[in-house]
């Protein structure tokens, strides 16, 4: 009878897995830098506007400024607006008319065949920025 040789598992490189944990390594740094940059860029951006607009964050801040510059907004500028500032916006809608309640009893954004802005809260954020030298 033959002699049965030894079952063997398979063989690690020691090598090969120290250079794919160097990459790792070097990817991570490399993606930690860029979403670092991306949080910093977000953050200055928006840090004005959230000392302006106290309750509400960067995004969401900025979306207000846009908002306040037409009287009206049709359903799919809305969304496309809300994309580009990375918000949802059902999520928008309820974060800013929120903010409009504690500030201003009243709904920022009534729904109407789109979106028709208060005009008194509209002037009223208006007002604000031109009293920090800012306009919309």
């Amino acid at each position: 009878i033959p002699e049965l040789q030894k079952a063997t598992g398979p063989v690690l490189d020691a090598s090969r897995i120290a250079a794919i944990r160097s990459d790792t390594a070097r990817v991570s740094s490399v993606l930690g830098q860029i979403f670092e940059a991306d949080e910093e860029a977000e953050e200055g951006r928006g840090s004005k506007d959230v000392a302006l607009f106290t309750g509400l964050d960067a995004k969401h801040g900025a979306l207000l400024l846009d908002l306040v510059g037409q009287e009206n907004w049709t359903e799919d500028a809305f969304e496309q607006l809300c994309g580009k500032h990375g918000l949802m916006s059902s999520g928008a809608l309820e974060a800013v008319n929120e903010w409009a309640f504690e500030a201003y009893d009243e709904a920022l954004l009534d729904e109407y065949d789109g979106y028709d802005v208060s005009p008194e809260i509209a002037d009223a954020v208006r007002q604000k920025l031109e009293g920090e030298g800012r306009h919309v």
